[in-house]
């Protein structure tokens, strides 16, 4: 009886451990939490329209990265946010999440949605849609892929 006790003592203290105090931490808390959120990176999943355009993946991972890189997005606790990229321009956009969607609308009413792959105190993942504009093919590439933060 005793070696009972103990093995589900073990197993209890095991179990405390292991859970950290982020996983008490809702999704929203998270992303206003560890704002500013800073891009990483691009991966790129498909091609959604390519038309007569040549580009590959590569291509359309370092637009991507080229273009993205240095951009910060910023939630607040009160459903606002902004995004500022590394030429000056800033945009400011309401958001919320609903299941695993973050959807952003901007001022100038645009909106997208991204689906949240991942969000933790180290990292956020979107999946989103995305285009690059190929200047040979004078073609507006569209592409699914994953966007790292940190």
């Amino acid at each position: 009886m005793k070696k009972t006790l103990l093995i589900i003592g073990i197993l209890s203290g095991i179990f405390f451990i292991s859970c950290s105090s982020e996983d008490n931490i809702n999704e929203s808390e998270l992303l206003t939490q560890k704002s500013p959120w800073t891009y990483n990176y691009y991966e790129m999943l498909s091609f959604t329209e390519k038309g007569n355009s040549d580009f590959t993946k590569e291509d359309v991972e370092n637009n991507e990265n080229q273009s993205n890189n240095g951009r910060k997005l910023i939630f607040n606790d009160d459903g606002t946010g902004s995004t500022f990229i590394p030429n000056g321009q800033v945009s400011e956009f309401n958001w919320e999440i609903y299941e695993q969607d973050l959807r952003l609308t901007f001022n100038n009413g645009t909106s997208n949605t991204s689906k949240i792959l991942k969000i933790s105190s180290a990292q956020l993942v979107i999946q989103a849609q995305e285009a690059s504009y190929d200047n040979v093919a004078d073609f507006l590439v569209l592409h699914e892929g994953k966007i790292f933060y940190k």
